[in-house]
C-alpha cells in the first residue's frame, strides 16, 4: 500500500510538472535568487514540512564540495589554454551560493507537490522500503541514460566495419605521398578511433587520452571565507 502511495505521488508530480510553466533559468555566476512562486494556500505548512524533509534528500556533497570537484576537472585544460589557474580559481567561485541546492530543491518540490502530498511522501521515505528507494533513486534514474547509450553503442559497433572499409578504400584511392598530409577523413596511426570496438559508446575517450598525454597537477582551491 505504501509503495502504491509513492508511485501515485510520483505520477502526480510528473503530470503537474508537465503542466507548469518551465522554471526560470538561473544566470551562471550569480547568487540564487529566492524563488517567488504564485500564492499557495498551504505555504506555511509546506515550508515547515520541507525543513524536516530536505535533510533526508539533500545531496551528499555540499555546493562548495561539488564546485571544487567540478573545477578540478575543468582546470586540467587551463595550461593548454594559457589560463592562470590561481586567477581562474578566484573568479570561478565568485558569488557561489552555499544554499543554492536547498533553494533549488524547494522550488522543484513546491511547484509539484502540495503540503499534503509532501507529508505523505515524508511518511513513505521514513519506511524501510521508502528509505531504500530514496537511496537508490539516482541509480534508478540511470535507466534513461543507459537506454540512450545502448542505442549509440549498438549503432557505432555496427558501423565499425563500414567505417573501416571506407578508410581502406580512401587510403587505396588516395595513397599518401612522403611529406603529404593525410587525406580528408583518414585516421592517422596512433590516434584513438572513438568509434572502434574498444571505444564505441565511450563519451570521454578523447578526454582520457588528453589527460594521459599531459598530466596536470590539481589546482589549489581558495578557501571560502564564509566557512571560517
Amino acid at each position: 500500500m505504501k509503495l502504491l502511495i509513492f508511485l501515485t505521488i510520483f505520477f502526480s508530480c510528473s503530470i503537474a510538472f508537465s503542466q507548469e510553466d518551465p522554471p526560470m533559468m538561473m544566470k551562471p555566476g550569480r547568487t540564487v535568487a529566492p524563488t517567488v512562486p504564485k500564492s499557495y494556500p498551504d505555504s506555511e505548512e509546506f515550508v515547515k514540512l520541507f525543513k524536516e524533509f530536505y535533510p533526508m534528500i539533500k545531496p551528499a556533497k555540499s555546493v562548495k564540495e561539488q564546485a571544487d570537484q567540478y573545477f578540478q576537472g575543468m582546470s586540467r585544460s587551463f595550461a593548454m589554454q594559457g589560463i592562470d589557474s590561481a586567477e581562474a580559481a578566484k573568479a570561478a567561485f565568485k558569488n557561489l551560493d552555499n544554499k543554492a541546492f536547498e533553494k533549488l530543491y524547494f522550488d522543484i518540490y513546491r511547484r509539484n507537490l502540495s503540503a499534503k502530498e509532501l507529508k505523505k511522501y515524508i511518511a513513505f521515505i521514513q519506511t524501510p522500503e521508502g528509505k531504500h528507494i530514496a537511496d537508490v533513486w539516482t541509480n534508478l534514474q540511470r535507466g534513461s541514460s543507459d537506454a540512450t547509450m545502448y542505442i549509440a553503442r549498438t549503432l557505432n559497433l555496427n558501423l565499425t566495419p563500414i567505417r573501416q572499409a571506407a578508410r581502406e578504400k580512401m587510403e587505396k584511392e588516395h595513397p599518401q605521398k612522403p611529406g603529404q598530409s593525410s587525406p580528408p577523413g583518414a585516421m592517422r596511426r596512433g590516434n584513438v578511433d572513438v568509434f572502434d570496438q574498444k571505444n564505441a559508446g565511450s563519451k570521454d575517450s578523447l578526454m582520457n587520452l588528453q589527460r594521459q598525454q599531459k598530466k596536470i597537477p590539481p589546482v589549489k582551491i581558495p578557501s571560502d571565507p564564509s566557512d571560517k
